[in-house]
């Protein structure tokens, strides 16, 4: 008896088995679509994919076991080794043009607990296994994939570079950024507000309510002109400086909501 052969014999024997993979597949489902933070958008794709999975189960009813058995791989894989996401804006340009598709290595970098774990018992966003975890071997100028919910924008992932790291100390002067002293010359010039953005949007009141009062520090004064990066997170900052929502505005990014390290880019 083959390893088809096997799988497909505990399908078949084992009633409660077939229940139980289907919720795998639900919650690998809702993990992906997640990223739309629950919004309309999100929670339609959602039922559309399970739909969809539905009918191949049906309409392929022989293979059965076939369709789950993919569905799964590709599921995790996508969840917790490697992701491809298509670049929405222009804040990593010209490096990383809108509408780019990028390959994230995910695996080093944490394993993120499912949202609806999250959700009902209040874990922690993910645990990293120490083996595994590369998250000190982040180097600067690494471009990032991050999770950062934003109900305004109605978005969750966000692509930057890493400027600095925990402990160094950050300057913004004469439209330069200085780090632990030196000039970062990667940007030929830039202010501690993106110019985009230098009025602070977040402090309108009916956009600032979203969020909690850790967050609104930041929001209405920015990271400041200098200071220095508390333990555990990291400055990050878009390449189109001008244009880009970043740590100036949002804050330091905790390393535990880092997704993964942009490996490839398909321009």
């Amino acid at each position: 008896m083959n390893l088809f052969q096997k799988i497909n014999f505990l399908y078949n024997n084992f009633y409660v088995k077939s229940f139980f993979v289907h919720i795998i597949v639900l919650l690998l489902t809702f993990e992906i679509f997640d990223k739309f933070y629950l919004e309309l958008k999100g929670i339609i794709l959602f039922f559309l994919f399970l739909i969809l999975y539905i009918i191949l189960i049906l309409i392929l009813y022989k293979v059965r076991i076939m369709v789950l058995f993919f569905t799964i791989i590709l599921l995790f894989t996508k969840i917790f080794i490697m992701d491809i996401q298509i670049v929405n804006g222009k804040s990593m340009e010209p490096t990383i043009k809108n509408g780019s598709l990028v390959i994230i290595d995910r695996i080093h970098y944490g394993i993120p607990i499912p949202s609806i774990f999250r959700y009902m018992f209040s874990l922690p966003y993910k645990f990293c296994i120490k083996r595994n975890c590369y998250k000190e071997n982040l180097s600067y100028f690494d471009i990032i994939v991050f999770d950062f919910p934003d109900p305004v924008l109605k978005n969750r992932r966000w692509i930057k570079r890493i400027i600095a790291k925990e402990n160094d100390i950050f300057l913004f002067k004469d439209h330069q950024l200085f780090v632990n002293g030196k000039p970062v010359n990667f940007y030929k010039e830039i202010d501690y507000l993106p110019y985009e953005h230098s009025t602070l949007i977040f402090s309108l009141h009916n956009e600032l309510k979203y969020y909690s009062p850790a967050l609104q520090y930041y929001f209405l004064n920015g990271i400041g002109r200098n200071g220095v990066v508390p333990k555990n997170s990291y400055l990050v900052i878009g390449d189109n400086a001008k244009e880009s929502r970043d740590s100036r505005i949002y804050g330091f990014i905790p390393d535990d909501r880092i997704i993964g390290k942009v490996i490839y880019v398909f321009q």
